[in-house]
C-alpha cells in the first residue's frame, strides 16, 4: 500500500470527525470498497463479482469483515468473506408469528437477486430460516425449516440450476438480542428472517447453526 493513500485516508477520516460527520463514515467506506480499497478485497473473485452485481441490481449495501452495518436500512445487505457471501433483507415485513409462506416483500427481494444468481451456475446456494418467540422449540424448528424450504422452492421454480440447500436454525442464531423479561415485538420480528449463503466451494458450506 502506498503511504500517500494511507495518509489521505487518515486525513479524510479526521476531517469527517472534526466536521461532525461520523454518521457518514460507513457509507464512505462502502463506496471506496468498490473503487479498489486494498483493505476490503477478499480472496474469492467469483463471490466478489456476484456481490458487486447484486449491489447494482438490488441497490444493496456491501459489507466486509470489520464493517459496521448501516444504522437504518430497509434494503438488502450483503456480507462478503473469502468463503461465503451472505444475503439478508432488512425489513420487519417478512414473517408474522407462525407465517412460513413468502409474502410480496420477500418475493420482490428475491426477484432482484435471481438474475445475478442465474449467471453463476457453479454457485452453491444455502437458505437458512430463523424463528423467534413462536412457541416451544419444536414449533420454532418447524417454522424455521419451512421458511427455508419455501425460499428454496421459489428459487428452484424461478429456474435456478444450482444446488440449493435449505435448513432451519429455529431461534439459535438471533439477529438481535431481545430483552428476556419483556421482549419488544419489533425485536422479535427482526429475528424471524431468512438468510441466503452463497458458496463457490462445497467444503465451505456451513453445516451447523452458528
Amino acid at each position: 500500500m502506498k503511504s500517500g493513500y494511507l495518509w489521505t485516508l487518515i486525513l479524510v477520516i479526521l476531517t469527517m470527525v472534526m466536521a461532525g460527520c461520523t454518521s457518514k463514515t460507513v457509507t464512505y467506506f462502502n463506496k471506496i470498497t468498490l473503487l479498489g480499497n486494498p483493505w476490503k478485497k477478499v480472496d474469492n473473485p467469483m463471490l466478489q463479482q456476484v456481490a458487486e452485481q447484486i449491489v447494482t441490481d438490488a441497490n444493496a449495501t456491501l459489507l466486509y469483515k470489520g464493517d459496521l452495518p448501516p444504522a437504518e436500512s430497509s434494503g438488502t445487505t450483503l456480507f462478503l468473506t473469502d468463503k461465503y457471501l451472505k444475503i439478508y433483507f432488512n425489513t420487519v415485513e417478512l414473517y408474522r408469528p407462525g407465517q412460513t409462506t413468502l409474502g410480496k416483500t420477500m418475493r420482490s427481494r428475491l426477484n432482484h437477486i435471481i438474475p445475478t444468481l442465474k449467471k453463476y451456475p457453479a454457485l452453491i446456494i444455502q437458505i437458512i430460516g430463523h424463528a423467534y418467540e413462536e412457541g416451544k422449540a419444536k414449533k420454532m424448528r418447524h417454522y424455521a425449516d419451512n421458511r427455508a424450504i419455501s425460499v428454496a422452492e421459489y428459487l428452484y421454480t424461478a429456474g435456478l440450476k444450482q444446488e440449493i440447500l435449505a435448513k432451519g436454525c429455529a431461534d439459535q442464531v438471533p439477529k438481535e438480542l431481545c430483552p428476556q423479561n419483556r421482549p419488544h415485538p419489533l425485536c422479535a420480528m427482526h429475528n424471524r428472517r431468512i438468510e441466503i449463503f452463497l458458496y463457490s466451494s462445497k467444503k465451505d458450506v456451513i453445516t451447523r447453526c452458528r
